[in-house]
């Protein structure tokens, strides 16, 4: 009996130890530094190794999407860093961010199309301006939950996906 015991308590110790060094939200890190496709030059590069996110990817997700409404579907998420001068903070380290990445945005060329959608496009047609393509980034601070930048991106395969630890 007393060596079940032990045994349980060995294993289930080892089992917490081996939670612990485990890096939180490893499957949303980022592993390589890479650009946003058609982002003119905004490039995300891995977390610190270890970094422990003061939010979660759905607080970040709510911060994003704002009060008035639901996140789109089809977020991706990723746990990131930006060097401070992009996103408007000082300092010289690294800022960790959440990017929430939504594709098929809209944007539209003249003022016309955003006033009257009708001008755009059939009813029964999708718009010109919104296709798969079209990407739009949000950072959130993963310490603080402030929104820091918004950035738009244009994916020309449509396949894009940042790149994240396989599982």
């Amino acid at each position: 009996m007393a060596l079940v015991t032990v045994t349980a308590l060995v294993v289930g110790g080892a089992s917490l130890l081996l939670r612990d060094h485990q890096a939180p939200y490893a499957s949303l890190r980022l592993e390589r530094a890479e650009e946003i496709p058609g982002s003119l030059g905004f490039i995300l590069e891995p977390p610190p190794e270890g970094f422990r996110p003061s939010i979660s990817p759905a607080e970040a997700m709510r911060i994003a999407a704002g009060a008035a409404r639901q996140p789109p579907p089809g977020v991706d998420e990723v746990l990131a860093s930006v060097p401070p001068a992009l996103v408007g903070v000082s300092g010289t380290d690294q800022v960790a961010v959440w990017v929430l990445i939504a594709r098929s945005m809209c944007y539209f060329a003249s003022k016309g199309d955003v006033v009257s959608s009708a001008r755009s496009a059939p009813a029964d047609q999708e718009l010109p301006a919104c296709t798969r393509k079209n990407l739009s980034a949000v950072l959130v601070d993963a310490h603080t939950g402030m929104a820091l930048a918004a950035i738009r991106g244009y994916d020309v395969t449509g396949d894009w996906k940042p790149a994240v630890a396989s599982q």
